[in-house]
């Protein structure tokens, strides 16, 4: 049984269609439904969704660009660290003796 396609009276896809929220191939789906020729108008209402100025690919472009910033506040700090580390062997507010460095006495292994 084959059911018959409703013919719309126009041929171009509801300018409407790309203000309505949904997904690109929802949207194409609606906009195909409406039109005399549904696999060109699908075709047409894709491609703009999907390439068209404010479609899928610009948002996604515009969404990468976004937080990929290389500033850093402590880099400077950083920076700092790391050469203490490579000269001394120590970061730079490590004290000689200080009250963090623990004891360094030899002791018996307890679990022997």
């Amino acid at each position: 049984m084959t059911l018959a396609r409703p013919r719309a009276s126009h041929t171009r896809s509801d300018p409407r269609a790309e203000e309505r929220p949904g997904s690109g191939i929802s949207n194409a789906e609606r906009a195909a439904s409406r039109g005399a020729q549904p696999e060109k108008i699908f075709a047409q209402a894709l491609s703009r969704e999907i390439l068209g100025s404010g479609g899928v690919r610009d948002r996604y472009l515009e969404q990468a660009d976004s937080a990929r910033g290389t500033t850093d506040i402590t880099a400077p700090i950083t920076s700092i660290e790391q050469s203490s580390i490579l000269k001394s062997g120590r970061f730079s507010n490590d004290l000689a003796h200080g009250p963090s460095d623990g004891s360094s006495k030899l002791e018996e292994r307890r679990d022997e």
